[in-house]
């Protein structure tokens, strides 16, 4: 297959700002879009050092200050759909990024940066990793995939950053349960039983 790429959409509300590529097989079906940065070493160096800045100081105040607005809702909240885009998709970085670093972690490097001082490895992404996102998330996502998909309110990036998201805090949920703290443990099970049983 070929790689076709697509011109940006001049639609509104349809990203809108990012080069995205379509694969042309025999049938024409279009494979998932996705975003193309091509990236060096030192612009890569220069990510990770800025992520790392931001989550260990202001990520969890942004957070924390955004999101209560965001809970009354689409249509209620002074926010607009953009907003809740742009707020899913960076926390949805972020958390992948806390993630994936979780998972190359040594386990020397978790007891002397975390064990031995009491933190937990997840501290960085505690707003969220709350209820209160997760309700958030589900309840966003859920109003989406019960929209029609040819119904002029049907916003495909939303469902898309809210699922997205949703996904990637399960994946932390499960990994706090293996290497977090006696705390992160607990935490997550609570969390795991009130998503998939409704079992507090």
């Amino acid at each position: 297959q070929k790689v076709v790429f697509t011109q940006r959409s001049a639609k509104p509300y349809v990203d809108r700002d990012e080069q995205t590529y379509r694969s042309a097989g025999k049938r024409g079906k279009a494979a998932r879009e996705r975003a193309l940065y091509p990236m060096d070493d030192d612009l890569r160096d220069l990510l990770r050092t800025f992520t790392e800045s931001f989550l260990s100081g202001g990520y969890d105040v942004l957070m924390d200050s955004i999101r209560p607005e965001l809970m009354h809702g689409i249509g209620i909240s002074r926010l607009e759909k953009e907003d809740y885009i742009r707020f899913f998709r960076l926390s949805w970085f972020c958390t992948t990024y806390k993630k994936l670093r979780m998972e190359r972690i040594s386990a020397q490097e978790l007891h002397d940066k975390y064990e031995s001082a009491g933190l937990s490895p997840f501290s960085e992404i505690s707003s969220t990793m709350g209820w209160d996102m997760f309700h958030l998330l589900l309840t966003v996502w859920q109003h989406q995939i019960e929209i029609p998909s040819r119904a002029e309110e049907k916003d495909w990036d939303l469902q898309a950053s809210s699922l997205a998201l949703l996904k990637e805090m399960m994946y932390v949920l499960d990994l706090a349960y293996r290497i977090g703290t006696k705390a992160d443990r607990k935490a997550a099970d609570k969390l795991q039983r009130k998503l998939l049983h409704d079992d507090l």
